[in-house]
């Protein structure tokens, strides 16, 4: 049999129903989405996440269940990076103390009036007076 003859036999065969219809295009990806759940800890971005799996952004997206991995493991990131952050002010870090009063709790330091200003609060003018050399002085 030559493969017009079997290429024959093949299309009667499905027309009858007796074999699968053969597959169009590519098989579809398959990704971890535990994996993607780890990355999104690590708050990386579509595109590395993309050049992880070797594929494109557009892949991802399209993919089931990609953005809830991805959202869950950046929402338990984003704890972790504040728990490891509260626990540094806790051992007595003052800067992340600081940080954290500012950010975290609304914090501000009080603005002060530094007394800078002219009469009654108008500007201040400056007079600057410069002396030139007599001709024959300093020029040796």
């Amino acid at each position: 049999m030559n493969s017009t003859q079997l290429r024959e036999k093949v299309a009667s065969r499905r027309e009858v129903g007796s074999l699968p219809p053969a597959p169009i295009g590519r098989p579809k990806r398959e990704f971890d989405l535990a994996t993607v759940y780890a990355l999104g800890q690590l708050h990386c971005t579509l595109e590395e996440i993309a050049h992880f799996f070797k594929c494109s952004p557009e892949t991802l997206t399209k993919y089931k269940g990609f953005e809830e991995a991805k959202a869950n493991g950046e929402a338990l990131g984003k704890r972790s990076l504040r728990r490891a952050m509260l626990q540094t002010a806790l051992d007595g870090s003052v800067p992340m103390q600081i940080w954290l009063s500012k950010n975290g709790l609304g914090m501000k330091a009080p603005k002060q009036d530094v007394g800078v200003g002219g009469q009654d609060g108008g500007p201040i003018r400056i007079v600057f007076e410069l002396e030139l050399p007599r001709s024959g002085e300093g020029t040796e």
